[in-house]
């Protein structure tokens, strides 16, 4: 994994982006790390934004879970029609 600074990005934006085919890029910013940068084609793309959805999803089916509580198991059954 490499790492460059922020003002190399600026200045070598076409270069830093073509090399990211070679693996990720950690931004950073005096010295410490303020980003990352991955290669992304249409199929990296849909995964990534499939993952997010469902990790929202997730997210917010555990905090429901912590508000109201879970169901019991013949309730779920009785959901699923078994």
């Amino acid at each position: 994994m490499r790492f460059i600074a922020m003002r190399n990005l600026r200045n070598d934006t076409s270069k830093v982006l073509a090399g990211l085919v070679d693996g990720p890029v950690i931004i950073t910013k005096n010295g410490k790390p303020s980003a990352a940068l991955i290669h992304l084609n249409e199929e990296l793309l849909e995964e990534f934004m499939i993952e997010n959805l469902l990790k929202d999803k997730l997210k917010a089916a555990l905090e429901e879970f912590d508000e109201k509580g879970g169901i019991t198991p013949d309730e779920m059954r009785k959901r699923l029609g078994l």
